[in-house]
C-alpha cells in the first residue's frame, strides 16, 4: 500500500492547484418496513429468458458461497458487507477505485480535475462528463437525470438512508443534457468524488424519489454487468447477465448460495459444488494448505475487528439522554480494553495471519502508525472496576448497589472466529470479574434498520462486536460511525449506534472534509482515531485481511482493499 499515499497527495494538489491527475481507462450500506404502499417499480429485464447468441458464447454462471442474506439490495439504505458485495456487480458508480487507490472513471468519462475543465477553482463545482450509449440492464438510456435522482433520493427525508454526510452539502445538480451532470457545492467537501458510488435509475421507483419498501429493493437493476434475476430467500440469489452491459461479462451470471456460516461454505467448495467463497477468516488458512484443486488470496484490507460499547441507556429504543447503568462510567470501559490479551486472538485463533489493531483507521493515507492503545494489564483493570465502586462477589464476579457486573455481547451468527473471539473474551473478562453472556443473531438482525427493531439502530444492546474500515477516504466511514449527527433515530441519520456525542469528534471530522490540504486533514483523521479512542465505545482488537477462495477452474479476479469482492466481477471467467 506505499502508492496510496502518493496518489492522494497527488488527488489533493490536483484539487487544489489543478495538476492533471491521471486516470486508467474506463472499465466496466436494509431498509425499513414499509410505512406506505410500495412504490411501483420497472419490471427486471427480461431479455434473457430464453439463451441467446451473447449468452450462449458465455462461460456458464460461476457459482459463489455467502454465509449473509441481505434484507435488502439497496446499498445506501443498508450497512450490511453483502448489500455492497451484490450491489458491486448490480450497479455502477460514476468513479471507482482501483487497487492501487487511483480513481477510474465508469459511468464518467474521465476523472474531473481543474486540468481537464471537470472541477472549478474554488472546489465547489464538478462537471461529469457521461460515458454516450450507456443502457440500463432494461434497455432505458442511462443520462444525467439518473445521477440528479440519486441524490435527490438520498435527500428525500422519508429515506433512512445510511449516510447523507456530503450529500447534504449539495446546493444542486444541473443536467444541461444528457450526458453533462454538474454538481454544485454550498461549501467545500473535500472527499466529493466518493459520492455516486453506485447510480441509481430514475424509472426504477415508480416516478418518486422513496426508496423506503420499493419492490426494486428486492430484485435490483443497473449499469453493470448483472442484474438480480431469482431471488428465494435462504437458498440463493441469482444473477443474470446484463444484456446492455459494456463490456459484456464473460459468464452468463453469478449465483450466490446461501449458506449458514463459512465453514459449510469451505466444504461447498471441497466437494464441487460452488465455485467461489466469498469473505473468509484468518483461520481457514490452514485448511487450504496443500489444495491444489483451490486458491486462497488473502491481501491486507482497512477492516478493523472491534467492540462497540453501548454509551446510551439500553433500551427499544434506547435513551441517548441517559448514560448505560453499567457502562456508563469511562472505568468501567476502559476495563475490558485492559482485561482483553489480544495476542491470544492473534496468535491462538488467526494463526499469527493477521495483526493487533490500534485504531479505527488501520489503512491507508489517513492511517497514523504512531496511535497507541494500553497493553494488556488485567490488574489495571481490576483496580478501575474497584474504583468505580464495583466489588467481587462470592462467584467472583462484580456487584455494585446490588447489580451485578453482568453484560451481553452480540455479533453475527454463523461466523466461527468470532463465535471464538467472544468465548476467549468472555473467559478473560471473567478473570477481572465481568460476565458476559453472548447472544448472536444473522446479519440481517443485528443490521436491521430501525422499524425492524434492530438491536444496533435501536440502542438495544450492551456490547457488539463487529468489523468496518475506512474506504479510501476516510470521511463517510468517521460520519457515520463516530459523528453525533449519525446517532441512530426513527427518521435514521447514520450508524453511530454508540451513541457517541463529542463535540470534540465532531469539529475534527468537520475539519478532516472540509480542506484539500492533505497534511491537515491526516492530521485531522489521526485526531479523530485518538479521540475515539479515548470514549472507550470503540475497542479495537485486531486488523483483518481480505480472505477469497476460487476453485482454480476460475480466473480474472484481482484483490481490492478498496472495493467490494465484486469490483471486477465482468472480468471473471472459467478456464
Amino acid at each position: 500500500m506505499k502508492h496510496t499515499r502518493s496518489i492522494w497527495l497527488v488527488l489533493s494538489l490536483t484539487l487544489a492547484a489543478g495538476l492533471i491527475l491521471t486516470a486508467c481507462g474506463a472499465q466496466a450500506a436494509q431498509p425499513p418496513a414499509a410505512t406506505q404502499p410500495p412504490a411501483a417499480t420497472q419490471p427486471p429485464p427480461a431479455a434473457t429468458e430464453a439463451p441467446t447468441a451473447m449468452s450462449m458464447q458465455m462461460g456458464a454462471p460461476i457459482v459463489i458461497a455467502m454465509y449473509q442474506e441481505p434484507e435488502s439490495i439497496n446499498p445506501y439504505l443498508s450497512v450490511q458487507t453483502v448489500v455492497n458485495v451484490l450491489s458491486t456487480a448490480l450497479y455502477d458508480g460514476l468513479l471507482t477505485v482501483g487497487p492501487d487507490g487511483e480513481f477510474i472513471p465508469v459511468l464518467a468519462t474521465e476523472v474531473p480535475s481543474i486540468a481537464n475543465g471537470g472541477l472549478s477553482a474554488d472546489g465547489l463545482t464538478i462537471t461529469y462528463k457521461l460515458r454516450e450509449g450507456v443502457k440500463w440492464a432494461d434497455g432505458k438510456p442511462f443520462t444525467s437525470a439518473d445521477v440528479k435522482f440519486t441524490w435527490q433520493a438520498l435527500m428525500d427525508n422519508s429515506n433512512a438512508v445510511v449516510s447523507r454526510a456530503g450529500w447534504e452539502d449539495i446546493d444542486t445538480v444541473e443536467t444541461p443534457n444528457d450526458l453533462t451532470a454538474v454538481v454544485k457545492f454550498k461549501k467545500l467537501y473535500a472527499p466529493a468524488l466518493t459520492l455516486w458510488r453506485y447510480v441509481l435509475p430514475a424509472h426504477g421507483f415508480g416516478g418518486g424519489t422513496a426508496m423506503t419498501g420499493a419492490d426494486f429493493n428486492r430484485k435490483p437493476f443497473g449499469t453493470g454487468p448483472f442484474f438480480v434475476k431469482e431471488w428465494t430467500s435462504g437458498e440463493s440469489i441469482v444473477l443474470d447477465y446484463n444484456p446492455n452491459a459494456n463490456p459484456a461479462p464473460l459468464v452468463s451470471g453469478l449465483v450466490f448460495r446461501i449458506t449458514p456460516s463459512r465453514e459449510e461454505s469451505v466444504l461447498l467448495l471441497k466437494s464441487g459444488e460452488v465455485e467461489a467463497v466469498w469473505d473468509l477468516i484468518e483461520a481457514s488458512i490452514p485448511d487450504f494448505e496443500g489444495n491444489a484443486d483451490a486458491t486462497l488470496w488473502t491481501t491486507p484490507s482497512s477492516n478493523v475487528e472491534y467492540l462497540g460499547l453501548n454509551l446510551a441507556q439500553r433500551g427499544n429504543p434506547a435513551d441517548p439522554t441517559k448514560p448505560h447503568a453499567i457502562l456508563g462510567d469511562i472505568k468501567v470501559r476502559q476495563a475490558p480494553s485492559l482485561a482483553i490479551d489480544r495476542s491470544v486472538l492473534v496468535n491462538d485463533l488467526m494463526y499469527g495471519k493477521s495483526t493487533i489493531a490500534t485504531s479505527a483507521i488501520g489503512l491507508g493515507w489517513a492511517s497514523d502508525p504512531t496511535i497507541s492503545i494500553a497493553p494488556y494489564d488485567p490488574e489495571k483493570a481490576k483496580s478501575l472496576l474497584d474504583e468505580a465502586g464495583w466489588k467481587p462477589g462470592s462467584d467472583g464476579i462484580r456487584m455494585k448497589g446490588g447489580q451485578r457486573l453482568s453484560l451481553e455481547i452480540t455479533s453475527t451468527s454463523g461466523n466461527k472466529l468470532r463465535e471464538l473471539a467472544e468465548q476467549v473474551i468472555q473467559e478473560q473478562l471473567k478473570a477481572v470479574g465481568i460476565e458476559l453472556k453472548i447472544n448472536n443473531v444473522p446479519s440481517s438482525t443485528l443490521f436491521g434498520n430501525w422499524a425492524s427493531s434492530g438491536p444496533l439502530q435501536r440502542g438495544n444492546f450492551d456490547i457488539s462486536m463487529d468489523t468496518w474500515g475506512p474506504d479510501i477516504d476516510p470521511n463517510d466511514f468517521v460520519s457515520i460511525l463516530f459523528e453525533s449527527a449519525s446517532i441512530p433515530t426513527e427518521a435514521g441519520g447514520g450508524w453511530n449506534y454508540f451513541r457517541i456525542n463529542d463535540p470534540k469528534i465532531d469539529a475534527a471530522i468537520k475539519a478532516g472534509r472540509s480542506t484539500l490540504d492533505i497534511a491537515a486533514r491526516k492530521q485531522a483523521y489521526s485526531e479523530v482515531a485518538r479521540l475515539v479512542n479515548d470514549t472507550y465505545a470503540y475497542i479495537p482488537l485486531y486488523n483483518r485481511l481480505i480472505i477469497n477462495a476460487f476453485t482454480n477452474d476460475v480466473s480474472g479476479w484481482t484483490p481490492n482493499p478498496w472495493r467490494d469482492f465484486t469490483w471486477d466481477a465482468a472480468k471473471w471467467a472459467h478456464k
